[in-house]
């Protein structure tokens, strides 16, 4: 019996296989617990598991079996303490890209859909990144005997550069907003979507309606808000917004396809990007990937796929989980 979790800035989802077969699944609110272990705890004791093997994808670097969070509630997990409290043979932690790539390597036909065109090639690289709750990043190598090496990273974090006066704009104007630098993360995400809306809005791009307001207000997400009336352009600001938006996506997994010459793929998992699909197929989401000399012809052959099922996390930590030994 094993274990599998997807643990995110948002919520925890968890599910319990014997022998391969799926016996039960639950999602928790990250914040309603104060530590980890409680909430696998929690799972334990509501699908009655004796798990003998785990594996945990978590939002956050890990090193040497601990990892220290950046969305997440707790500041740290480490997984002897989580391996004691449920009383499991082995438990792994993994960076949640790293299980994301691994569930990336297992996808069937109809479990993404491409946006660009292109063959896979099985030998090359893979490049894997997600905006949600964060940005995401990870690459992966399928070696000739089947097996993956994943590197998992937090690119993420690193320095947004723009690319054109408007991009420029939101760079000046949220890194007033947040007091500093400017992450990737800090423009393409969720709350990325919200801070560049707000940087447009600064920069003298449009104005805030007041129905966008009152809208944002009433839904605990305001980046639904954008990208759902920016999507049908009932309003100018979320428009411009969520071109923005298309357009850092674009250029920052064509900067991953560049750094591993990602010919066996780029893919676009996390939340928003098989919420947007319409936005990342009208033109500009190809512009801003392709246009990069001089490797337009380079760029021009790299396949790119939105990620469509929801489990991926969780498929690759239970694939992770499945192949511990001890």
């Amino acid at each position: 019996m094993i274990v599998a979790g997807d643990i995110g800035g948002t919520n925890c989802r968890l599910a319990c296989y014997d022998r391969g077969a799926l016996v039960a699944e639950h999602t928790y609110a990250s914040r309603e617990f104060d530590s980890f272990e409680a909430v696998v705890l929690r799972f334990v004791d509501d699908s009655r598991a004796r798990p003998t093997r785990a594996c945990f994808a978590m939002a956050g670097p890990v090193r040497h079996g601990v990892c220290r969070t950046t969305n997440l509630p707790w500041p740290e997990v480490d997984e002897r303490s989580v391996a004691a409290a449920i009383g499991a043979n082995q438990v792994r932690l993994v960076n949640d890209f790293a299980a994301q790539t691994v569930g990336v390597t297992m996808l069937r036909a109809g479990e993404y859909e491409e946006i660009l065109g292109g063959a896979v090639d099985e030998r090359a690289a893979i490049a894997v990144l997600g905006a949600g709750t964060g940005l995401g990043e990870a690459f992966a190598l399928r070696r000739d005997d089947g097996t993956i090496d994943v590197l998992p990273g937090e690119g993420g974090h690193a320095d947004f550069a723009p690319t054109d006066e408007r991009q420029i704009a939101v760079l000046r104007a949220v890194g007033a907003l947040l007091g500093g630098r400017v992450s990737y993360e800090q423009v393409l995400s969720g709350p990325g979507l919200l801070n560049v809306y707000r940087g447009l809005e600064r920069s003298g791009y449009g104005a805030s309606s007041p129905m966008i307001e009152a809208a944002m207000l009433a839904e605990a997400d305001a980046s639904a808000v954008i990208s759902r009336e920016g999507l049908a352009a009932r309003d100018p600001l979320c428009a411009a917004a969520l071109e923005v938006f298309v357009e850092v996506y674009a250029q920052e997994a064509s900067n991953m396809a560049l750094r591993a010459l990602a010919f066996g793929g780029v893919y676009l998992a996390g939340g928003i990007a098989p919420k947007i699909v319409a936005a990342l197929r009208d033109g500009r989401f190809e512009r801003r990937f392709r246009s990069k000399s001089p490797h337009e012809r380079l760029l021009a052959e790299v396949p790119v796929r939105v990620v469509l099922d929801t489990q991926l996390g969780l498929r690759g930590a239970a694939r992770i989980a499945s192949e511990l030994r001890g």
